[in-house]
């Protein structure tokens, strides 16, 4: 059969569709092989509902829409991460002169860009780690964190959210007490690469930053959490603060800037789910080292423009848009993510 017969219904796409499906087809090839390289099973079931999100977008031309369990549009908790942390600065440090008040904010956008290039352990590493733990619970978060966070880093066809806007306490409790201690042995262990100002705010502010953020997290009635903090702190403080602190965009979660701590820039998208057996880096809930957003968009964006071959693109349509021939993988689980 002639190859152009299984794209006739793409005579009409403009070029700006046409590149915006090849896009989704090299997302699915990603997924495809995460699906078979990762050995954890709730991570493996997750890729392979956003596998054939993106195949059934493809087919029917139109944009991924998660279903099922997984239907609850972001955000999930309110208030968010971001805003508990904002509101622990006002609540804490608003007292405070202007440049010691500062050097709190840093220290707390510093915080939420750790949080937002943080990988997850697994659950099934979170039930060997800590049995007694709600790991349903934490499994929900998990593969919404999965879905709407950290696989869109790698396919930019899936929308992506930041996971400090999305979550709340829920979740930052589950994984503040690892991502501590965790923090601060990767600060002693840069130490010696840091500049002298960094050096003092790292090792000397961060630690009792953390320690004091700990008691609000943790404690049951601390009115960082409270819906509606803001409008009620205005009140009482002479400051006023109203504007919530933001992370910078940055591709690095590492207190250094030296080239030797991140990974290079080689063209390929890497996954936590495909680099190791649990999708995980050596130690669970590690932070994971991010290429730069912008290069990994730049990469993909050389793959799918400039002169492609009509034959090549027929072939690739073909083959995606036939079922015989794009059966997927194969797994034993259910097909909804997170059921």
């Amino acid at each position: 059969m002639d190859l152009t017969a299984h794209v006739s219904h793409l005579e009409d796409a403009s070029e700006e569709e046409m590149n915006r499906l090849l896009g989704i087809v090299l997302d699915v090839e990603y997924l495809f092989t995460c699906v078979h390289k990762e050995e954890d099973a709730d991570t493996k079931q997750v890729y392979f509902y956003l596998f054939k999100l993106l195949r059934k977008s493809i087919l029917q031309r139109g944009k991924p829409v998660v279903e099922g369990s997984l239907e609850k549009k972001p955000p999930f908790e309110k208030p968010s991460i971001e805003q508990g942390i904002n509101n622990f600065v006002q609540y804490k440090f608003s007292h405070l002169p202007s440049k010691e008040r500062q050097t709190t904010v840093e220290l707390a956008k510093m915080f939420l860009n750790r949080i937002n290039y943080w990988h997850l352990e697994a659950p099934s590493q979170r039930r060997l780690r800590s049995p007694n733990d709600d790991i349903s619970g934490y499994k929900e978060n998990y593969t919404r964190w999965l879905c709407y966070c950290n696989v869109p880093q790698f396919c930019d066809s899936l929308p992506r959210y930041e996971t400090t806007k999305v979550f709340g306490r829920t979740l930052l409790r589950s994984v503040f007490t690892i991502m501590r201690r965790q923090l601060l042995e990767q600060a002693r262990q840069e130490k010696d690469k840091l500049p002298l100002e960094k050096r003092t705010l790292i090792l000397t502010h961060f630690p009792k930053f953390l320690s004091m953020l700990e008691e609000e997290v943790y404690s049951q009635n601390s009115p960082i959490w409270d819906q509606d903090f803001l409008s009620a702190s205005s009140r009482t403080s002479p400051l006023g603060i109203q504007t919530v602190i933001s992370p910078p965009v940055t591709g690095t979660a590492s207190f250094c800037t030296n080239a030797s701590s991140h990974e290079q820039i080689n063209g390929d998208r890497t996954s936590p789910g495909c680099r190791g057996p649990s999708g995980l880096e050596a130690n669970p809930g590690e932070k994971r080292k991010m290429n730069n957003s912008h290069d990994l968009e730049e990469a993909k964006r050389s793959r799918v423009s400039g002169d492609i071959p009509v034959e090549l693109i027929n072939e690739v349509m073909s083959t995606i848009t036939d079922p015989a021939v794009m059966l997927g993988p194969e797994v034993s689980r259910g097909n909804q993510a997170g059921s």
